[in-house]
Order: structure tokens, then C-alpha cells, then sequence
């Protein structure tokens, strides 16, 4: 729809070269115009329509209305507001073509009403998801979150954080701030709760007494394993976008013989922005060379859900704490769950697009 912009513009050059112009007028048909279009729509010794302001104010609606309008309030899925373009182009070019005087013709018919009728076939058509019947679609991706999702690291974290807590805060690690570190990247919560220490050298710290722990504090998730192997049986690609660094991500898969189901790990180390920033959700997908259009993203908490709404992909969210469940609700996932399992159910839908409503 950007493109309405430029051609609302576009349609003044055409008012300096003195083209695009409509039928004849009489002068009283420019009483309410401003001088300098009246003196230019005075062409060939007669006042002509200026059906270039027609086109151009049109236009200007036509990107408002689909811009702020229509994808607020419309089922937009990625394509819609290009489909919806070609629609109101399509008709606002063949209406004001019908007034133009100095129009291309082909075999009789004017050419830019034949290509208008193409465009708002085609607009038409993919609004109403034609495209997507007979076009055949791939398998969706499958990217998850790790902590909380995938594993079970929450123990682990918690008694990670209970252990720097105590050696350099004053303050209780209590129960809201427990619900708080799950999920955010190490750099927030640190700059947070520990302003007065060098954050790299907390973060080093902390993944040297996690990385300790983990085999007495990290477990696989309920069904885990058993969803990993039905996608890998199925044929479905598989990835971890996490805002654990990469090698913490691996090692982790790796310590329950997890990370042969996965085909991408995206850390924080690998993108210049984490959740909910979608860059991560959009790297993998290009990394598993698919399109965002077919990608489905697992996560446990709020910023894992915007980021994937953020990537306009399908997002699901895992309930596994009852205390966080609200916070997944607000951000309104396509779906909620509460076990691993039941993606497969929901996998199973074939849905004609796995997508979500663009932001």
C-alpha cells in the first residue's frame, strides 16, 4: 500500500506536464479550485478535467483506509495488504479512466481498464484465498524457545540467580522476582538487580555455576522428547531460538540427546536485538531457507509470543507456570497449551497459511 504514496504524488507530474487530464469543462467547473490548477487544466484552448486530482486523492484514501483501516480491523495475514492494494487501485484507475480523454487504447478498449480488471481479479482473489487452495504448501517450520519450553531449566536459573543474590545483593530473591528473571536475557535482569557490577563479568559467573549445575538441576520438559521425534518422523524442520547464548543452547540439547531432532540454534550471541525482537524467529527461518508464511513458534513466555506476532508467525504458548499464565494470555498466542504434545494436534489442522496478524 507504501506504493499509493508515490503514485498519489506521482499523479502532480502528470498536472505539470499537462497529461492525464479528463474530457471538456466548462470554466465555471473551476469556481472553487485554486488559480494555478484552473490555469493549467487549460489545455488546447479548452478547460479540461483534471483527472489527475481524482487519481491522486483516491490514492491518498486508498493508503489510509488499507493502512490504518484494514489491517487494523481485517484478518490480515501476510499478502492480504498487497492483494488489497492491487483491489483498490485496480478500481480507483478504471473509474478515473473512464473520465480521461488522452488514455492508451488497445483494439478499442482503454489498456489501463483492461490491466485495472486484471488487478482486481487478482486483489480479489488473493483476498479471498484462492492462492493459497491451489498452491501447494510445505510443511511448516517448527521453532521452539528452550528454557521452559523445550527444558526444564527453571531450577536451575532460579538457584543460579538464589546464588548471586546472596553474594552481592542486599535484597530477598523472592517469589516476584523469581517470575521475573524466566525468560529475559541475562544483560536485563543484571543491569536490573546489580547496577553497581560489571555486567560481563556477572554474565561469565553465571554460566560457569549454571553450566555446573545443569546436570542435577536441568530436566527434558514433559513430552519433550516425544514431540521432537514425531516432527522428525514427519518430516518437519526444526529449530531453538533462545536468549540463552548459543553454546549454553547446545549444551543443554546435548546433555539429553535432544539436539539431533534440531536443525538451527539461534542465540543471543547471533542477533543484535533478543526478544521480542523478531530478528532471531527471522534468521532461523532463513537459515532453514522457508518463509515466514509457514513457521510456527513454542514459547513460555510473553516476549517469546510478541516476538513471534512481531515475525508474523504462528505462536503458541506453553503454559508450564500457572503465575505466567496471564501474561501469556494477554499477549493473545493463536494458541495456548499446556503440554508439548499438543502441538501435534494442533500441526495436524493443516491449516492453508501459519501465519499470524501482522503488528
Amino acid at each position: 500500500p507504501n506504493v499509493l504514496i508515490a503514485q498519489t504524488i506521482g499523479r502532480w507530474g502528470n498536472f505539470v506536464n499537462q497529461e492525464a487530464y479528463g474530457g471538456i469543462v466548462s470554466e465555471s467547473f473551476y469556481n472553487n479550485f485554486p488559480l494555478f490548477i484552473k490555469n493549467k487544466m487549460f489545455i488546447e484552448g479548452q478547460y479540461r478535467q483534471p483527472t489527475f486530482l481524482w487519481e491522486s486523492i483516491l490514492n491518498l484514501i486508498g493508503f489510509i483506509l488499507i493502512r490504518y483501516v484494514y489491517k487494523k480491523y481485517n484478518r490480515n495475514k501476510r499478502g492480504d495488504l498487497a492483494y488489497m492494494y492491487l483491489t483498490w487501485y485496480g478500481i480507483t484507475r478504471f473509474i478515473v479512466e473512464s473520465f480521461r480523454s488522452d488514455s492508451l487504447m488497445f483494439i478499442g478498449l482503454k489498456m489501463a481498464q483492461i490491466i485495472s480488471i486484471i488487478f482486481i481479479i487478482i486483489g480479489l482473489l488473493g483476498i479471498f484465498g484462492f492462492f493459497e487452495k491451489i498452491l501447494k504448501k510445505e510443511k511448516p517450520v517448527v521453532l521452539f524457545d528452550l528454557d521452559g519450553t523445550l527444558l526444564d531449566t527453571a531450577p536451575a536459573i532460579l538457584e543460579t540467580y538464589k546464588y548471586l543474590f546472596s553474594k552481592y545483593s542486599n535484597e530477598e530473591f523472592d517469589r516476584q522476582k523469581q517470575i521475573e528473571v524466566l525468560g529475559p536475557p541475562l544483560v536485563d535482569m543484571f543491569k536490573k538487580y546489580f547496577p553497581d557490577r560489571d555486567t560481563d563479568d556477572l554474565i561469565s559467573e553465571y554460566r560457569e555455576y549454571n553450566f555446573k549445575i545443569h546436570p542435577e538441576f536441568v530436566k527434558p520438559m514433559e513430552n519433550t522428547k516425544e514431540i521432537l521425534e514425531y516432527l522428525n518422523e514427519e518430516g518437519y524442520k526444526v529449530g531453538v531460538v533462545s536468549a540463552k547464548l548459543k553454546d549454553a543452547v547446545i549444551m543443554g540439547l546435548q546433555l539429553f540427546d535432544l539436539d539431533k531432532y534440531v536443525s538451527v540454534v539461534i542465540g543471543f550471541d547471533e542477533v543484535k536485538q533478543g526478544k521480542p525482537d523478531p530478528e532471531g524467529i527471522i534468521k532461523a527461518c532463513e537459515l532453514l531457507n522457508h518463509t515466514r508464511d509457514e513457521c510456527i513458534y513454542v514459547g513460555d513466555s510473553y516476549t517469546d509470543i510478541l516476538a513471534a506476532k512481531n515475525a508474523g508467525v504462528y505462536s503458541i504458548g506453553y503454559v508450564d507456570i500457572e503465575d505466567r499464565r496471564q501474561a501469556l494470555v494477554d499477549t493473545k498466542p493463536n494458541a495456548l497449551i499446556e503440554d508439548l504434545i499438543k502441538v501435534k494436534e494442533i500441526i495436524k489442522e493443516n491449516k492453508n497459511s501459519w501465519t499470524t496478524d501482522l503488528m
